[in-house]
């Protein structure tokens, strides 16, 4: 029995992401139940995961030596510009990654509920396991901030970072000040374009 054991069963099931996010999901979810792998993949993911902790090692080691002493800024922009690739590379297959996970929690989810399980101790001693835990969506901002200001959290009430930024950028534009509470500081911000 989990501490929300007693209200889990009283809430629907939340719909998951966009509807185009889900529908990935979906995809990635039958790619995944179709596919008739001849050999042991998981033998060759532990030698692929070793074979990347090396490789990403000999990489660090490559872009902190790339400058190689010479302090000019072309050196730099040029490592720089390799440094974006690499993460720009990273990124892509951190997306595939986590669209795999949320597949596989989706279809671990479905299974353990079909065995009446909650929990699956591996081999090696891990366990995987499934919890419910209420989770909220605010559907109208505007009876929420209400309930909020009535219900003595006013103060804890904040715009997200991206929201104050921009309105601060906007405001500086227009030549106004920073709200109160609010200053504004110069930042770098080193951007690579492609070529046209």
């Amino acid at each position: 029995m989990g501490k929300y054991s007693h209200v889990i069963d009283k809430l629907p099931r939340h719909p998951g992401t966009d509807p185009s996010h889900q529908q990935r999901i979906e995809a990635t979810k039958e790619r995944i139940l179709l596919s008739d792998a001849e050999e042991e993949p998981l033998e060759t993911v532990a030698d692929y995961i070793r074979i990347l902790h090396t490789t990403f090692g000999h990489l660090n080691e490559l872009l902190v030596n790339a400058a190689a002493g010479q302090r000019h800024g072309s050196r730099f922009a040029k490592v720089y510009q390799q440094l974006r690739f690499v993460k720009d590379e990273l990124e892509a297959h951190e997306s595939n990654l986590n669209l795999l996970i949320e597949a596989y929690t989706a279809l671990i989810t479905d299974q353990f509920e079909v065995e009446g399980t909650t929990a699956l101790t591996l081999d090696d001693g891990f366990n995987v396991r499934v919890q419910y835990e209420p989770y909220a969506q605010v559907e109208d901002r505007e009876a929420f901030r209400q309930w909020c200001v009535a219900n003595g959290y006013e103060r804890s009430m904040t715009l997200p970072w991206q929201t104050t930024n921009s309105l601060v950028k906007a405001r500086l534009i227009e030549g106004e000040n920073e709200p109160p509470g609010v200053k504004a500081y110069s930042k770098t911000k080193t951007v690579l374009t492609k070529p046209r």
